[in-house]
């Protein structure tokens, strides 16, 4: 999901610039009361001003993770990129990713996706060892595809549907079914990490370690809250909900 994150934000951002894309935005088509939340994804209202049941929670979280970014996240990532130098935060990257490709395979097993299951774990092997640890990234350079699989694509291979569009605190954009999903990806994540490395999830020096995590990913991600104009929210939402429909059908 981290992708899919970065990459939302990251277009939001890009399109900044462009003009009329929310102002000239028909009005959405109605969705009758009786609808499911799961099923809010089948409904065709135009882009950007698509059904968002909990648009007035979602825009509360929105302001905090905005307000916590400016005043927590950025001043601890400044401190963090002058203490750990450029190459250093790559291969910690790297690592990290590779890591990640657990909860991939994991999850492409669950797929009972073949293609993603053999390519994930080829993957996986050869930064495991041509890329010591996972420190390098070779696969890549030898046309592995990261797949980078995750619970709520799982999901949403089985047929769930997306749901309510979910702003979820510090993480950002999700959906009700991504938001379940990611819970299911950290549990994995934090239980393989802590047997990993042999510390228990409250240890100082695993939260330690979890709070490097943290950083790196938002090193990783070059959104900034406020630049994408006065429809980021919309533009947000609506890049993240196209990506994550893209993912699930690829």
């Amino acid at each position: 999901m981290r992708r899919a994150l970065a990459l939302a934000f990251a277009t939001a951002l890009g399109l900044a610039s462009t003009t009329a894309l929310a102002i000239d935005a028909p009005a959405p088509v109605p969705v009758e009361e009786s609808v499911s939340p799961f099923a809010l994804e089948t409904i065709g209202p135009a882009p950007i001003d698509r059904k968002d049941p909990l648009e007035s929670v979602n825009r509360r979280i929105y302001r905090f993770n905005a307000i916590f970014d400016k005043w927590v996240f950025l001043p601890a990532l400044r401190t963090y990129r002058l203490v750990v130098p450029s190459p250093l935060r790559r291969g910690f990257s790297n690592f990290l990713s590779n890591l990640d490709q657990i909860t991939s395979l994991t999850n492409s097993i669950l797929q009972l996706d073949a293609r993603k299951t053999a390519g994930t774990l080829g993957r996986f092997i050869v930064n495991s060892t041509l890329g010591c640890a996972g420190l390098a990234d070779p696969a890549s350079h030898i046309g592995l595809i990261d797949y980078n699989e995750d619970f709520g694509q799982t999901l949403g291979r089985w047929g769930v549907g997306a749901g309510a569009y979910l702003v979820l605190p510090i993480a950002g954009p999700s959906s009700l079914r991504d938001g379940i999903g990611f819970g299911l990806d950290v549990a994995l994540r934090s239980y393989l990490q802590s047997q990993l490395i042999d510390l228990s999830l409250l240890d100082p020096p695993y939260l330690a370690w979890a709070t490097g995590q943290a950083l790196q990913a938002r090193d990783d991600q070059p959104f900034r809250y406020g630049e994408a104009g006065p429809f980021e929210y919309d533009l947000v939402r609506y890049f993240y909900l196209e990506q994550r429909r893209a993912e699930i059908a690829f």
